[in-house]
């Protein structure tokens, strides 16, 4: 179907075309109707999320018999809880009546996937949401199926248990939940590498550092007490440190995240920091790459045919050029955030998908903290990004986001104007 936005574009009312559909006996059409047009299409998106009655339908269709309507159904939910107001309108709309019903009395692996996906998409979508869902039967259900003989059906389970563990209620609520560490522990050693990787993660997440570190294998912390790598900021000056960092691996033959437990930076040592731990950079990339951010991000050549150029071009190219005065008098910044944005995807992306920050606990790496601070408002906020978490604290920013934007938010706080932060932090 060529015209996937009909709905948006023509105002139709969704709820009496969804009606209309599943009257009749050819059900799984509609269903794969509504998953592969209705929903590729953000306007139809929009459209639907508004809509009460086809979004009810849409949480009926769980409950069918048949896994074609089913897995078309939870596609669709999954697709409309990437949006937070949907999200909440599908618990509105009791989504977890149904979903708790598969959970506890299904046995057919598809269907369970199906369904799985959608608690995984909803609990990672805000504290509120996941604390919703926390109910005694879905823990229960997600316990059991954490042993589930279908791998797959455990990775979701897992994943489900530790995105609901993001939220501090949770997270309270799931490391007092008995014999749940233990199975976790347990599950990191199954030959299943999908398995015990997101039961490593789940333990992250709740704090388990040492039960993690002991079933991944990982470095055991020195006697003599942990070694901690702290990085100073300084923009393009802080390329001096990065040349003290590239003496210290000649001199010892080890990179740095062979060498120390914790390394944590501000400002540019943030970016230093996850580059030399979570991407395990030697100091002499860092310098390649560090060198190519100074290039693209903080300057903009100006081209040599200027003569043709309205005089608003040539303020544009003035704002760009690689005398950044004026750009720090019009915007109160030195760099092109748009640049840096894409620079830091590329820096941060992850050949095995694994790009949120959590993600990185499981690999035999040092912990990473980046510390940044808002100081247009008084008193000054601090914000801490990190890849592991500490039983009884609650992290002042979540470590779930992908990793490059982790990074990206961790920089654009450094912005000297409240306008860039207001950009890049919605």
């Amino acid at each position: 179907m060529e015209n996937t936005s009909y709905f948006a574009a023509s105002g139709h009312k969704l709820g009496a075309f969804f009606s209309f559909i599943f009257r009749f006996p050819y059900y799984p059409f509609g269903a794969s109707a509504v998953s592969k047009v209705i929903l590729q299409d953000l306007g139809n998106r929009v459209l639907v999320g508004k809509d009460d009655e086809p979004v009810r339908q849409l949480i009926s269709m769980i409950s069918n018999d048949n896994y074609h309507v089913v897995r078309q159904a939870c596609s669709s939910l999954s697709t409309l809880a990437g949006d937070v107001s949907v999200a909440m309108k599908l618990m509105k709309c009791d989504i977890l009546q149904p979903i708790g019903a598969v959970l506890m009395v299904s046995s057919a692996s598809e269907k369970l996937v199906s369904v799985l996906q959608v608690v995984v998409t909803l609990a990672i979508r805000s504290d509120t949401i996941a604390e919703m869902m926390l109910t005694n039967d879905v823990l229960s259900s997600l316990k059991v199926l954490c042993v589930h003989k279908n791998p797959e059906v455990q990775r979701l389970a897992l994943l489900a248990v530790g995105n609901l563990g993001f939220c501090p209620e949770n997270h309270h609520v799931l490391v007092a939940v008995e014999g749940l560490r233990e199975l976790l522990v347990q599950l990191t050693a199954t030959p299943e590498p999908r398995v015990n990787k997101a039961a490593a993660r789940a333990l992250a997440i709740l704090g388990e550092n040492e039960s993690l570190r002991c079933a991944i294998g990982g470095r055991q912390i020195p006697k003599r007490g942990i070694r901690i790598l702290s990085l100073d900021g300084g923009g393009m000056k802080g390329l001096a440190t990065v040349q003290i960092l590239e003496e210290i691996e000649n001199r010892t033959g080890k990179r740095m995240h062979e060498l120390f437990d914790l390394i944590c930076g501000t400002s540019t040592g943030g970016i230093y920091a996850a580059a030399l731990s979570i991407k395990s950079m030697s100091a002499y990339r860092l310098e390649e790459i560090y060198k190519n951010f100074g290039k693209v991000v903080f300057s903009e050549p100006v081209p040599k045919d200027n003569n043709s150029a309205t005089w608003k071009e040539k303020l544009d190219q003035l704002y760009k050029s690689s005398s950044q005065s004026f750009r720090v008098v019009a915007k109160g910044s030195k760099h092109n955030p748009d640049k840096l944005e894409r620079l830091l995807k590329d820096l941060c992306a992850d050949e095995d998908g694994d790009d949120r920050l959590i993600e990185s606990a499981v690999k035999d790496i040092p912990k990473v903290c980046l510390i940044s601070t808002l100081v247009s408002v008084m008193p000054a906020q601090p914000f801490v990004f990190r890849n592991y978490q500490v039983r009884g604290q609650e992290l002042l920013l979540l470590f779930c986001h992908p990793l490059w934007q982790n990074v990206c938010i961790y920089t654009f706080l450094m912005c000297s104007t409240p306008w860039e932060r207001r950009r890049h932090l919605v």
